[in-house]
């Protein structure tokens, strides 16, 4: 962790401690995600406005007639994408900020579509405050994607392979010296000639 609590990742593409934007995002997906669930479980099982009370004409120049179709999508998309995200964000994933990135724009496009085809109602005041929730999930996202130490995108430079030494290499590089056969190592100056068990010229009659 840094000095101005920012988390570094590690090797293998997790971060040591979640900071302040992951605990944000987490908290702003799950909202998202509960609140998606349910309201596209409402609209898919009363699509007719029976239990929310949302009015058929509000549909008028749209492609549906009932509130099913916009339910099953707000239900899969907003609903089942952000808890995606959170799992991810809790798990650490290396793909976290980028989904949390996408779950803020897919709101934000959930929202301009269904104002440009049903229009803008304020009665509740839903697209509003999904629009609000969709802006601080992008923001957090982008903050987050910032704070990901960019060192761990640098790739290490591939060590040369070096040369395996042999075993002579201990060896004195001088002339005085030679080198015996293998194990023996090596011995002196030239000049002092190795003795040997068969060598006995060296000896005196007696």
């Amino acid at each position: 962790m840094t000095v101005n609590g920012t988390f570094r990742w590690k090797p293998n593409g997790r971060k040591q401690l979640r900071s302040r934007f992951a605990k944000a995002t987490l908290v702003l997906e799950l909202l998202l995600s509960f609140g998606a669930l349910g309201g596209g479980l409402v609209l898919m099982v009363a699509p007719r406005g029976e239990i929310m009370p949302l009015p058929l004409t509000a549909l008028a120049g749209s492609p549906f007639d009932t509130y099913f179709v916009p339910g099953l999508i707000l239900f899969g998309v907003l609903g089942l994408g952000p808890l995606v995200a959170a799992v991810l964000t809790w798990t650490r994933h290396p793909l976290a900020p980028v989904a949390a990135l996408a779950v803020g724009a897919a709101l934000l496009i959930w929202v301009a579509v269904e104002v440009a085809i049903i229009g803008y109602s304020n009665e509740p005041p839903l697209q509003a405050l999904y629009a609000v929730l969709g802006v601080v999930i992008l923001l957090v996202a982008v903050g987050w994607l910032l704070e990901v130490d960019p060192r761990r995108l640098e790739r290490k430079p591939r060590r040369r392979p070096t040369a395996h030494r042999t075993s002579f290499s201990s060896a004195p590089h001088s002339p005085d010296f030679v080198t015996r056969g293998p194990g023996e190592g090596a011995i002196g100056p030239t000049s002092s000639r190795p003795r040997h068990a068969h060598d006995r010229s060296d000896r005196r009659p007696s």
